[in-house]
């Protein structure tokens, strides 16, 4: 009698434990961890075919056993258009892949997407009903992949400010409006704004005196600059000022680094020698460029647009930029400056001078902002960089192209910079400024 007894309650432990287990795989399990390329919500991809991949956890945190997923379906939108005008709906397919590639609708360059993922789970042992779990939605975004996708230019400082020994680290500004279709976009949430900023050499981006990014610093990252340039990827979606008819600044820092390193003259055809540094960046809107060049429907008008281009050009007297001529020697949508910051040295052995920081040049209320007056500030100059410089957000690509190469990145990492996150460190100080003509001291005590 004990011995049955004792029989009937370790099986009715078990037949709880299973009760248990059969309840939470009814109820309570989850997709997370969205990942596109690996990265979570990335921009600037550089594949038109990522992958896409998924977690299934319990809801209370714990591990998912004794589960099998029987099915996925896949469904990817782009931004802007509806749940029921999808540009990639997999379909209910069988199996429990690591990856899924995106077979749909070819993706176009410059614009954000969202996917989710629906999915069918049952218990190892099939002796229970399918559970059907819905993940959230997640995005990403596809960058510019040819030179096609770009519609601006690379600028730079003028000759006048730079030197061997030493060299003014520029800021780069241009004002903007957006029209009133673009706020309507951005402020129902209907469209991203996406900042693409290519430079020879280091940057650091911000729209209306706020940083684009709080984390990046150095970047993009180092690469074999007589063959590649690197951009990077902003969402600068809620640094705009959305009121009618306001005006936007966008800023970029630009530091020569490595642009400066006098080996890369060595290399063949290399002509940005002397200019870095250059950037090149465009904002876009719903995958549209804002205040992008207007280009004039082929006729009478054009052609005699591009005779008298190639007139002035002839005379030497005026650069005209066109979007069917050469590129011109100025860019009057860029106003550029000396910063407050100027490097020392030509990246060379024995050239690494260090920085000169003279806060005498620093601008009352930012340099960055709408309301500054840049009425003073020189026209930029554009620069043509050789045709078989690429601008990319690789470091590398296959072997075989007598291409130097670099490491890329290991996640985490943001693909549209090809460098790591970093590590920040920082400290606060006080400080004290005096000056007394022609000295200016600057005091610093570590706070408490």
């Amino acid at each position: 009698m004990l011995f049955a007894t004792a029989v009937a309650l370790c099986c009715g432990l078990v037949t709880a434990t299973k009760a248990r287990h059969f309840d939470r795989a009814h109820s309570s399990f989850a997709v997370k961890n969205l990942r596109t390329e690996y990265l979570d919500k990335p921009l600037g991809l550089d594949v038109l075919a990522p992958r896409f991949s998924w977690e299934v956890a319990v809801a209370d945190g714990t591990v998912a056993r004794g589960v099998v997923q029987n099915s996925y379906r896949i469904i990817v939108i782009a931004e802007g258009k509806a749940d029921s005008d999808p540009v990639w709906d997999s379909g209910v397919v069988l199996g429990d892949p690591i990856r899924v590639p995106y077979n749909g609708s070819a993706l176009v360059p410059g614009s954000v997407y969202s996917w989710s993922v629906s999915i069918e789970l049952a218990t190892a042992d099939k002796n229970t009903e399918p559970v059907h779990v819905q993940s959230s939605t997640t995005t990403s975004s596809i960058g510019l992949l040819t030179p096609s996708d770009w519609s601006g230019q690379f600028v730079g400082m003028s000759e006048s400010n730079k030197s061997s020994n030493f060299a003014a680290d520029p800021w780069f500004r241009k004002t903007f409006t957006l029209d009133a279709d673009q706020v309507a976009a951005v402020s129902s949430g209907g469209a991203s704004a996406l900042l693409y900023v290519a430079s020879l050499g280091f940057h650091e981006a911000s729209v209306n005196g706020k940083p684009a990014s709080e984390t990046a610093v150095l970047v993009p990252s180092i690469s074999y600059l007589p063959s590649r340039i690197l951009y990077r990827t902003y969402n600068v979606t809620d640094l705009l000022d959305l009121s009618n008819g306001a005006t936007n600044a966008l800023g970029v820092w630009a530091a020569a680094g490595w642009a400066e390193y006098f080996t890369f003259e060595w290399a063949d055809d290399v002509q940005f020698g002397g200019h870095a540094p250059l950037i090149m960046a465009e904002l876009r809107i719903g995958g549209s460029v804002v205040n992008e060049t207007v280009r004039l429907p082929l006729g009478i008008i054009e052609l005699r647009i591009v005779t008298l281009i190639l007139l002035l050009l002839l005379l030497r007297s005026v650069a005209v930029n066109c979007t069917t001529a050469t590129q011109a020697t100025r860019d009057a949508s860029w106003r550029v400056k000396p910063s407050t910051t100027s490097r020392l040295g030509d990246w060379g052995n024995g050239g690494f001078g260090g920085d000169i920081i003279d806060e005498r040049l620093a601008i009352d209320g930012g340099w960055d902002v709408a309301t500054l007056d840049d009425s003073d500030w020189e026209t930029a100059t554009a620069v043509t960089i050789n045709k078989n410089m690429t601008v990319s957000v690789r470091l590398t690509d296959s072997p075989g192209n007598n291409t130097w190469y670099a490491h890329n990145c290991s996640p985490p990492c943001d693909l549209g910079s090809s460098h790591p996150r970093p590590i920040l460190w920082s400290q606060r100080f006080e400080a004290e400024t005096s000056r007394q003509p022609p000295s200016h001291a600057l005091t610093l005590r570590r706070s408490s």
